[in-house]
């Protein structure tokens, strides 16, 4: 708890609130007192972010839709749709959750907005799915307008921390899922081999059944 402070605050380390309340939500987690009191006196514990996420009041808007033609993909989302999403840094090195419609991105939503959110989709602590609320396209908005006008909603469920025996069953599976895909793309590739050896072998026979052939219509003449 005292390191999700220091990370909050800017206390002695450049100010992250990712990582200081990925700090705190561990620090509770463990039973620590300052850090369940600490994250309830700001309204940050998961079931207070879940209902602030909730209420059809809380607006969250996509940033930076005027870049890389994200306003053109824009003219296409409609209110009710999902988008996709991925955890990244942005321009300034700052955590961000960048958001796709059809594999192209539409925009950022940044930290400020849900460094909270972000810190427990790094501890796998909740699950988000992203809708649109309302998208006013850019060439709606007039003819000077740059970028489109488009507001989320974020629908968040709990997720379970996991017990030190659910982690192991799990990363024993990853590791099983890993050896399986490599044992499978090493036999790809000797399949592939032999194929390439069949097609020389094939390619030799041809070029030594034709020099054959030459030498037998040179004998005949």
């Amino acid at each position: 708890w005292n390191l999700a402070v220091c990370y909050l605050n800017g206390n002695g380390v450049q100010r992250d609130e990712t990582k200081g309340y990925s700090w705190a939500y561990q620090a509770a987690d463990q039973g620590n007192e300052l850090a369940i009191n600490g994250l309830e006196a700001q309204g940050k514990t998961i079931k207070q972010i879940i209902e602030r996420c909730s209420d059809p009041e809380y607006n969250v808007t996509l940033e930076g839709t005027q870049y890389e033609g994200r306003a053109d993909r824009c003219e296409r989302i409609r209110a009710g749709m999902e988008l996709q999403y991925k955890i990244i840094k942005d321009k300034n090195g700052e955590d961000a959750l960048e958001c796709f419609y059809n594999g192209g991105s539409v925009g950022l939503i940044s930290r400020w907005a849900v460094s909270d959110v972000i810190a427990l989709l790094r501890l796998e602590r909740v699950a988000l799915k992203i809708k649109v609320k309302s998208c006013i396209p850019k060439s709606k908005r007039g003819a000077r307008a740059r970028n489109a006008d488009v507001h989320l909603t974020l629908n968040l469920t709990e997720r379970k921390p996991e017990t030190p025996e659910e982690r192991a069953a799990r990363l024993k599976a990853e590791e099983e899922a890993r050896r399986k895909a490599e044992e499978e793309r090493l036999e790809q590739e000797r399949r592939a081999e032999e194929k390439r050896i069949a097609r020389e072998r094939r390619k030799k026979k041809a070029k030594k059944m034709s020099i054959i052939a030459s030498s037998l219509a040179c004998v005949v003449l």
